[in-house]
């Protein structure tokens, strides 16, 4: 009976060794201790991993990174086991917060925010690559900035130019009319001119006439007496 006893005690202990937290067992009293000390594992065990199981879903597929493993009631192995989890949960929401402070930053417009935590492996390369994102944005926007700068500078100078090209239209109008003016006046004079000269002419014509009669009677009156 001891020996079939001892067997069933060892093949508990292997089972919860093998992450068997369910096979049934039994202590043979109070008094066996071992027994009592491998229930005692067990019950520990499926807490401790019950909670990290909770704790795992809540913060992977409920988002709740700030989700812990409880300490309390906890001593020894066991909180040391729970603490470790904790650490672990931790190392993987701070970053993330982090990012998620920076990007709440961005949002409002402030692009100045880089990721600065102390952080390893995968870690480091994501927050490497998150701020050179943001470095590259940056660098856009205030590119954009300058050209939209360089076109409201340019958008000036081409209204000021409007503005001389209107002026000088109206210059060269009033030029052209001043010319027309001119132009009109210097044929009015003209055809003064021309009717000056018209009347000229006819008068010498007149006087041709007046002495062309006065010769004619003249040889007349030679030749009568």
């Amino acid at each position: 009976a001891i020996i079939d006893n001892f067997k069933k005690t060892s093949d508990f202990a292997v089972n919860i060794g093998n992450g068997n937290l369910v096979s049934d067992f039994k202590a043979l009293g109070d008094k066996d201790f071992l027994g009592q000390a491998l229930i005692t594992m067990q019950n520990k065990l499926k807490l401790v991993i019950e909670e990290s199981r909770q704790v795992a879903y809540n913060g992977g597929r409920l988002g709740d990174l700030d989700a812990r493993v409880s300490l309390v009631g906890k001593d020894g192995i066991w909180q040391e086991l729970s603490e470790s989890i904790n650490e672990l949960l931790h190392s993987v929401a701070m970053p993330i917060h982090h990012i998620n402070t920076i990007t709440g930053s961005m949002a409002e417009g402030d692009l100045t925010m880089r990721y600065d935590a102390e952080s390893q492996g995968q870690i480091r390369t994501l927050a490497n690559n998150f701020n050179k994102a943001l470095d590259s944005i940056n660098f856009l926007i205030n590119e954009i900035a300058d050209y939209a700068d360089l076109i409201d500078e340019s958008s000036i100078q081409m209204l000021e130019s409007g503005k001389e090209i209107n002026t000088s239209t109206a210059e060269i109008a009033s030029a052209i009319g001043q010319i027309s003016s001119g132009t009109q006046a210097q044929v009015s004079k003209v055809n003064v001119s021309s009717d000056l000269v018209e009347s000229i002419l006819q008068s010498a014509k007149q006087s041709t006439k007046n002495s062309e009669g006065i010769n004619t009677y003249a040889v007349d009156s030679v030749e009568k007496s």
